[in-house]
Order: structure tokens, then C-alpha cells, then sequence
């Protein structure tokens, strides 16, 4: 049996089932939650930010990876021209949909219905991904040989990775961070008898329910800070002192098959708020 990876980004989706559980739209109405996440200039900014570092990402492993996918969850309720937008942007992969939810619908039924279906019969690895990060060069190699030698309902956790912001138009700074419950690609191993999404509670208890593999060997994702996250946790620090472009280029590029220099051109630049 083959082996299918297909990833899910949402993609600024709210739906009743999630309001609360970011810090943007935590308390507010369904009406109120939605003005805030489509908003104008959040919203050209997270579509600048998809192109830049998801979408590449899909690309790159749509090439190491020929049986792969990627699914893009949005409200069935975002505005239209938006949904355009997203259409548009999202072209350049060779196997990617956008699944409407509705307000009424279970979120997880379905994502698993709609990952289930792009599987067609095959074992299956499901991942997760924002908009604003990217993985590695080497994922879907990484994720090939997890798969062979782990059972189902088995999770892939990526533990050390990159973080960056933008404090500047030529000012970077580069966090190597070591997260052992990061989100960023983090999935599970399934079968057609049953399968699954990672999207199996919080991703940072993930170990209390489920058998864990740990990757540690490189830096294994990349994940842009600027006004628009939804949350800042902490961080392990490597350099605190602003980089230029081209150093922090020399510093991820090695690491990443996205275009590393247009994504750090296209950040948003961060106010110069102290960091923890």
C-alpha cells in the first residue's frame, strides 16, 4: 500500500466551534469574530504570507512526493472575493482544494471526510500547517520513513525549528527554537479502516493520548512572528541582534526549498515591542 501526505492549512476560518480557542476572537460574537480575521489588511497580509511560505512548502513536497495533497479549510461564509483570492493563489499546486465549512457543520468530521476521500484507499499521513510557516527540505523523506516504521494513530512532532520577525526594512532577527509539541507538521499515520486528521485536541498534550515520535536530527520548520499572530509564546534565543537580509538568508536557505529571500522581503516589519 502506498502511502499518501496530504496537509491542511486554515486558512482565516472562523466557525462557532473556534472562537474561543484564539486569542483574536476569544468572548466574541460569530458577526464580531468574523470582521476581525477579514479584515482588509489582515487579510492581503495572510494571503501574501500563504504565498510566500505555505504554498511553496506544498510545492516542495508535491516534487519529493508524487501521491501528496494539501487542503485548504475555510468558512463557507468568507466573503467571495477573498475565496477568489485564495482560488487564485493556491493554482500553482498540482493537487490542492479548498473545503468550505459551514457554521452548522462538525469541523473535524469534516476534514477527515474530505482527507479520507484525497487518500482514495492508501495508508495516509495528515499533517498541519499555517499559512505564515514552512517546513523543511527534507519533510517528506523524513515523513516517508516515520510511516514504515510506525504503527497507525502514531503522531510525527518536529522539534526544533526556526522562528523569525522583521524589525526593519533591511533588520531581521533569528531564533533557533527547540518546541518538542510544535504544530508545524505535526500528524499522524493512518489507514483506510480508519482514518485521521492531527487535529485530535491540543496539540501541546498531544502525549497524553497518543504514541509520539520525536524529530530532532535539523531544524525542521520555520515560523514567522509579526502583528498578525494570533499568539508570541516563548522562545529559545541564538542572537538577539538584528540581522541583515542577506544573513539571515546565509542562516535559512540551507534549510528551506521556499523562496527564502522574497518570504523575508514580504514579512510584515514588527513594532519594536520588548520581547520575552
Amino acid at each position: 500500500m502506498s502511502l499518501h501526505i496530504t496537509g491542511i492549512t486554515r486558512f482565516s476560518f472562523v466557525h462557532p466551534m473556534m472562537i474561543n480557542g484564539f486569542a483574536a476572537t476569544r468572548g466574541k460574537s460569530l458577526s464580531k469574530a468574523q470582521s476581525i480575521i477579514w479584515e482588509k489588511s489582515r487579510m492581503e497580509a495572510r494571503l501574501s504570507l500563504l504565498r510566500h511560505f505555505a504554498i511553496p512548502t506544498y510545492a516542495s513536497i508535491e516534487k519529493q512526493h508524487e501521491n501528496s495533497s494539501s487542503v485548504f479549510v475555510i468558512s463557507e461564509s468568507m466573503p467571495g472575493y477573498y475565496k477568489e483570492l485564495l482560488k487564485d493563489a493556491i493554482a500553482p499546486l498540482k493537487n490542492a482544494c479548498v473545503k468550505e465549512i459551514s457554521d452548522d457543520q462538525d469541523v473535524w468530521s469534516e476534514m477527515t471526510t474530505t482527507v479520507a476521500d484525497l487518500a482514495g484507499g492508501n495508508r495516509l499521513f495528515c499533517f498541519r500547517l499555517d499559512d505564515d510557516d514552512a517546513l523543511f527540505s527534507d519533510f517528506a523523506h523524513v515523513v516517508a520513513k516515520f510511516a514504515d516504521e510506525n504503527e497507525d494513530e502514531t503522531f510525527l512532532v518536529c522539534d526544533e525549528g526556526f522562528q523569525f520577525g522583521r524589525y526593519g526594512p533591511d533588520a531581521y532577527r533569528v531564533y533557533r527554537r527547540v518546541y518538542p509539541r510544535n504544530a508545524q507538521g505535526l500528524g499522524t499515520v493512518s489507514s483506510r479502516k480508519s482514518y485521521y486528521t492531527p487535529f485530535r485536541g491540543n496539540h501541546t498534550k498531544i502525549e497524553e493520548r497518543f504514541r509520539v515520535v520525536h524529530y530532532k536530527d535539523k531544524p525542521a520548520w520555520l515560523r514567522s512572528t509579526h502583528h498578525f499572530n494570533d499568539s508570541d509564546s516563548g522562545q529559545r534565543v541564538i542572537n538577539r541582534s538584528d540581522l541583515t537580509l542577506d544573513e539571515a538568508c546565509s542562516i535559512l536557505e540551507p534549510h528551506f526549498h521556499i523562496p527564502v529571500r522574497d518570504a523575508l522581503l514580504n514579512l510584515p516589519i514588527r513594532s519594536m515591542q520588548p520581547e520575552r
